[in-house]
């Protein structure tokens, strides 16, 4: 099925105030912060239309879909796949060795070696194939669909999967309520918009880090992303 639809990262939540590598089921709430960015989003696709929305098995991706979905009378679909990649033994860390552990894993993937994983944790294959099975799966026949997933999963699928990015742009920071656009079908998705929506009460992305322009082929900065940017 070809068409459009929206990657939107979840709302701030504690985990990501400490760095917290956090990937388990049902897994926090949002912050009253998160919450406003969750609200906000709202006015955000006000001209957009939406036909439906999917959320992950997490508590963050159903509190940060529901302003949206009360907005436009819909039911929020929950899809297992579209969950945060697991870091097994690592989970809950936020120790500099933990987060900086799970960076070198992440870089690891982006340059093709994705079969590899920590102890209990997901490779890059499997989360992208569970990945791969929700959004291949979607019906955008009645119009685009907006898909509320996880920071590592949402640029882990776009790096690997859309055909005018190279791998890198994996790499760059996503901001809470990020809203990613991708159009296309299987084999031929393609980047059209990758939105900060940053909070002007939040310092900046980091340096390096802008959100990729739509182009023929798409590279990135060569960003490095903050511990509780990369997973949660």
């Amino acid at each position: 099925m070809t068409g459009t639809f929206y990657l939107v990262r979840h709302g701030e939540t504690s985990s990501n105030l400490i760095g917290a590598l956090d990937t388990a089921a049902p897994g926090p709430g949002l912050t009253e912060r998160g919450r406003e960015q969750a609200r906000s989003l709202v006015a955000h696709f006000r001209d957009i239309p939406i036909a439906s929305i999917h959320v992950s098995n997490l508590t963050r991706t159903h509190q940060t879909a529901a302003p949206l979905a009360a907005d436009r009378g819909l039911e929020p679909i929950e899809h297992a796949g579209l969950r945060e990649v697991g870091v097994g033994e690592l989970e809950g860390r936020s120790d500099h060795a933990s987060v900086a552990t799970y960076h070198a894993l992440y870089r690891r993937w982006l340059s093709g070696e994705i079969d590899d994983r920590l102890p209990g944790g997901e490779s890059a294959r499997e989360a992208l194939e569970r990945t791969d099975a929700v959004l291949c799966s979607l019906d955008l026949s009645h119009g685009p669909a907006v898909v509320f997933s996880h920071g590592s999963t949402i640029r882990l699928w776009v790096a690997m999967r859309c055909v005018n990015v190279e791998p890198s742009v994996g790499a760059r920071f996503i901001e809470n309520t990020a809203v990613v656009k991708i159009a296309g079908g299987r084999g031929t998705w393609r980047l059209e918009s990758w939105d900060q929506r940053t909070d002007p009460a939040r310092d900046a992305p980091p340096a390096g880090s802008p959100a990729p322009a739509p182009s023929d082929r798409v590279a990135a900065a060569d960003a490095s992303p903050s511990g509780h940017d990369v997973v949660a």
